[in-house]
């Protein structure tokens, strides 16, 4: 299913781009009417949310193709933190860190694992921006494992819905603000470096667990 997804999303990635080069080309014309310039530029605006679409499809079928390398994982979610800084100020979200004592060394594919953190970080802001919150942030060391897990205060996933959040194309979010494909490729990329993800959630606690194999150390 995920090569079928990844090869149906080329093949209409490569016309959407001809097309929002088309419409761009149109808006720098001379004389045009402001009100079809705001048409072009809409129209424009949503063949890029097709990309956004389009690139979560083809990440289906990329979980083993990058080199693994050895990094820690707390310098990696130390350096997600520090970018998404502004973001967490902006929804009152406070952050809160509890690291294991010893380094994370983890042997993987570091963008992909990178990818998930970012998805889970965003996620759990995302259910607080309401009234803000407090994210929790915690990893474990064991003998051949790392634990990493993202909390917050929000509202919390509904039952029902509980059983589908992995699912791709499925979110609790308007269409503007999610397209329900971080949780399904966050799921995917886990699952292909033999690892898992879990959830549990009730109102005001939600923590999404993921647990990797250390791997052996890359050289």
């Amino acid at each position: 299913i995920g090569k079928m997804a990844a090869s149906i999303a080329h093949e209409f990635g490569n016309p959407l781009l001809g097309i929002r080069f088309a419409l761009r080309d149109v808006q720098q014309r001379e004389g045009l009417d402001p009100e079809d310039k705001k048409l072009l530029y809409l129209a424009e605006e949503e063949c890029d949310r097709m990309r956004k679409l389009i690139r979560g499809l083809q990440q289906f079928n990329r979980p083993t193709n990058q080199k693994k390398t050895t990094f820690d994982l707390h310098r990696l979610l130390d350096d997600i933190c520090a970018l998404n800084h502004n973001l967490l100020t902006k929804y009152t979200v406070t952050l809160n860190r509890q690291f294991a004592g010893t380094p994370a060394l983890l042997t993987a594919v570091e963008d992909q694992i990178r990818q998930v953190c970012i998805n889970l970080l965003l996620n759990a802001t995302d259910a607080m921006a309401a009234k803000g919150g407090l994210l929790r942030l915690r990893t474990e060391v064991r003998a051949a494992e790392i634990v990493f897990s993202f909390g917050d205060n929000g509202p919390g996933i509904r039952e029902e819905d509980l059983e589908r959040i992995f699912e791709p194309f499925f979110t609790t979010k308007s269409a503007a603000e999610g397209t329900g494909l971080g949780l399904p490729v966050s799921y995917g990329i886990v699952k292909a470096h033999g690892g898992s993800i879990q959830v549990h959630s009730a109102p005001g606690d939600t923590v999404f667990t993921v647990v990797l194999p250390k791997g052996e150390v890359a050289s």
